[in-house]
């Protein structure tokens, strides 16, 4: 009947453990549980065994040990161990005091719980002591075989002298003194560990959080240098595509510009009068120019020679140029005649080709010269010009401009007239000879160029004059930016 009431009261108290917690750790609650169990029986035992002796009192004062290890083991179920396991010893203890004074120290029925002593270094203390108390149980098993046989519960009868109950009694007393303190002590010895462990545990769990909320910030961090980058890639992208589209606009535009100057070449001179020398250097300074030169033959012994300088430089003058180019061959081709003068033609571009869409906004100087070989004459215009030079055999004749360049008023520019001999030359170039720089940005100025031009006159190779410049020009500038467009022409008459 014990063992089925021992057997149900364990199962009723059964812990489940969870298998997070030390084997240690799960090794004594499962004592304390089982510790519960059997004291509950053992003490709900004596109820009946001090009813069979009509010891009442103590009868009754069995109810609350029996509830004590009741609660005992709802608490430890319950996750409270250290409560479960201080009550067990306490309790005990508060038992065998109470009962000693109870039933006086003749009684000898204290001597029962003399097993219990060791319950505190059981549930508290090392593997090691543990075999140590075990060891102290059987002498006490021994004085318990004796008070068992002095209530007369084995045959034959042992009786223990007075000599004995008078050391029994103090040890009994002393034993639970004893078993108090050290219920007090372990428990608050348990509790302090527990609140240290909680203090540790509180720190891990601080000290985690805080590397949760660092590895938080970080991945904040490293998310937004990932958002910036892939800004930075987008904005980059979008760059990209953007300088992608203006170099596509820039290489057709380039493209655009190359067959422009293609074409513009087109319109100047391709071939050479036979009866006369002329000869052009034309340099751009962009792609296209505002320089244009050319020739026409009016008949076999009357040539017109013209070079002009449009505002500005690149596209901006290039259509205009385009315009003046195409509107005076025109002209030339289909109305000139050998009886056409030098001042018909400047009539005409001042009336109608300075008039177009095209110079609306421009002025252009000029260069015209009418060379009649007959009477051996050239009539000239210089409006707005740099100096005509004019070489004969002794003297070297500027020719300055008369006149302002074409497009800023309606007046037809003076026309001058000169006797000139077999091997004279005439030198015309536009400005932009003297604007040349270097590679410091210190232009060629008016002096030097004149000096380069003279010195190269004095040849007396007449192709050889032309490439002469050139190469000054050339050394001189280097690899510099050219500044302006620059056109010569040199004719031999």
């Amino acid at each position: 009947m014990l063992v089925k009431s021992f057997s149900l009261i364990q199962k009723v108290l059964s812990l489940k453990i969870s298998p997070d917690i030390a084997t240690s750790s799960a090794r004594k609650l499962r004592l304390t549980q089982t510790l519960c169990a059997a004291f509950f029986v053992i003490s709900s035992s004596y109820w009946f065994i001090f009813g069979f002796f009509d010891l009442w009192v103590a009868q009754l004062f069995v109810i609350p040990i029996v509830l004590n290890y009741c609660v005992a083991g709802i608490l430890n179920k319950k996750g409270w161990h250290s409560t479960a396991q201080f009550l067990i010893i306490a309790g005990t203890a508060l038992s065998l005091f109470s009962f000693s004074l109870l039933l006086g120290k003749n009684s000898g029925a204290h001597l029962i719980f003399f097993a219990l002593i060791g319950l505190p270094l059981i549930l508290f203390e090392p593997y090691q002591k543990k075999i140590i108390t075990l060891t102290t149980l059987i002498p006490i098993s021994l004085v318990l075989l004796l008070e068992v046989t002095n209530y007369s519960l084995l045959i034959p009868k042992i009786y223990l002298s007075p000599e004995i109950y008078g050391y029994l009694y103090p040890i009994a007393i002393i034993t639970c003194a004893i078993m108090i303190f050290l219920a007090f002590l372990f428990y608050f010895r348990l509790h302090y560990e527990y609140e240290q462990q909680l203090i540790t545990t509180n720190d891990s769990l601080l000290e985690r959080e805080k590397q949760n909320l660092a590895l938080i910030d970080q991945e904040k961090i490293l998310r937004k240098k990932a958002q910036e980058s892939a800004k930075r890639e987008h904005e980059l992208l979008l760059k990209t595509e953007a300088q992608a589209k203006e170099l596509e606009h820039k290489l057709k535009l380039e493209r655009d510009l190359i067959r422009g100057g293609e074409v513009q070449q087109l319109i100047l001179p391709q071939t050479r009068p036979d009866s006369l020398f002329i000869d052009a250097l034309y340099l751009p300074a962009r792609i296209l120019s505002g320089d244009f030169w050319t020739w026409h033959s009016l008949s076999k012994d009357k040539i017109f020679v013209l070079i002009t300088d449009i505002q500005g430089k690149g596209a901006g003058a290039a259509m205009p140029t385009i315009v003046f180019a195409t509107l005076l061959k025109e002209f030339l081709n289909r109305y000139a005649t050998p009886t056409t003068s030098l001042k018909d033609i400047m009539t005409y571009i001042q009336n109608t080709i300075c008039k177009t869409d095209a110079f609306s906004s421009k002025a252009a100087a000029c260069v015209a010269i009418m060379i009649n070989m007959n009477n051996q004459t050239f009539d000239y215009i210089n409006a707005g010009m740099d100096d005509v030079i004019w070489q004969t055999q002794d003297t070297i004749t500027p020719l300055p401009s008369h006149d302002m360049p074409l497009g800023f008023d309606d007046e037809i520019a003076t026309v001058v007239t000169h006797l000139y001999r077999p091997g004279d030359r005439i030198f015309c170039g536009s400005d932009g000879l003297s604007d040349l720089k270097n590679l410091k940005g210190k232009p060629l100025g008016e002096k030097r160029s004149k000096d380069i031009v003279k010195t190269a006159l004095e040849s007396s190779d007449i192709n050889n004059i032309l490439p002469v410049i050139h190469d000054k020009i050339t050394s001189y500038k280097k690899n510099a930016d050219q500044p302006d467009d620059l056109t010569l022409v040199l004719v031999g008459l």
